[in-house]
């Protein structure tokens, strides 16, 4: 899994975690539920958006080691794209071609 998608699952998460606050306030508001499970659940979203925080973080960490690697000061933005494969053995055999292909281009430089 890459950061993109680490970064989209903890925002789903952090959107349904929003949903149960707002189920729960409803619950509590009609004395079903005690007030100590909406403060559990707001603990858990702030826990939540800090894993967000983190996640866009690692995201923003590997675009930009990416344009380190690359080391061209014309690329300013970077839009990755990746290949939706269904083996992981595919996976790793994209990376590697792409890392030789790297090697090669700059030994060519």
């Amino acid at each position: 899994m890459n950061a993109e998608d680490q970064l989209a699952i903890s925002q789903t998460q952090t959107g349904i975690t929003r949903l149960q606050i707002d189920r729960t306030d409803k619950l509590v508001r009609a004395g079903s539920l005690p007030q100590s499970n909406l403060f559990d659940i707001k603990a858990q979203l702030a826990l939540e958006e800090s894993t967000v925080i983190n996640n866009q973080s690692i995201l923003d960490i590997a675009e930009l080691t990416l344009l380190q690697l690359l080391n061209d000061k014309n690329v300013t933005n970077v839009f990755i794209h990746y290949a939706n494969t269904a083996h992981a053995s595919c996976v790793i055999s994209t990376v590697f071609l792409f890392y030789s292909f790297l090697i090669l281009l700059y030994s060519k430089l």
